[in-house]
């Protein structure tokens, strides 16, 4: 059974949330450092590594790389396969290389500016580079093609607490829930709801 990556985003931003909503709890002013070594994704990219250690080329599994290699060569040969162009994109996003990915997700834009998986994959690398108005620009595209998306819909929430208004991110997961009974993205809005409260 493939899982779709949409579930993948969610779950990811997710775990974006409750870290920053955790970290932010604690202080005020959190260093990129801090927020590395809280805890360490449990991904092929990530296997390995001790929570504190900071992920650096030096400790990347060679599988890992050769992957990267692999994508970056069949994405110069053969720019116009937008497939090849969205795995490396993914990948480099997943990596720690977001602008990257941004670019190589735009490409794919050019030809088919309404690709709702695309513009969902730059809001994913903008919301990791906090940079939350560019996320909050392409939550909103998608919104502007569907705006039954549920990760879209989601994201809006993801985007105001990764801002730091919780008030905010409440009030849209609560629409989310409302909007979306007995779903996955209405179960997880729930648990986001709870994880502003601790």
């Amino acid at each position: 059974m493939k899982i779709k990556p949409v579930y993948i985003y969610l779950v990811i931003f997710v775990i974006a949330v409750l870290i920053i909503v955790t970290t932010s709890n604690t202080s005020d002013q959190v260093s990129d450092e801090q927020l590395n070594s809280e805890v360490m994704p449990d991904d092929d990219i990530h296997k390995g590594l001790q929570n504190g250690v900071t992920p650096g080329k030096g400790n990347v599994s060679s599988n890992i790389i050769h992957q990267l290699e692999m994508l970056k060569k069949a994405v110069e040969e053969n720019p116009n396969d937008s497939v090849q162009v969205k795995k490396y994109a993914e990948l480099l996003a997943a990596a720690h290389n977001p602008q990257k990915a941004v670019e190589l997700y735009k490409s794919i834009l050019v030809k088919d500016p309404n690709r709702i998986d695309i513009l969902l994959g730059i809001t994913f690398a903008y919301y990791n580079m906090r940079d939350m108005d560019n996320a909050e620009v392409f939550t909103k595209k998608v919104l502007s093609i569907d705006k039954n998306n549920h990760e879209a819909n989601y994201n809006l929430g993801a985007i105001a607490a990764g801002r730091g208004n919780a008030a905010k991110a409440k009030e849209i997961w609560e629409g989310v829930i409302k909007k979306f009974p007995n779903t996955s993205v209405a179960q997880i809005a729930a648990n986001s709801i709870k994880s502003l409260g601790e």
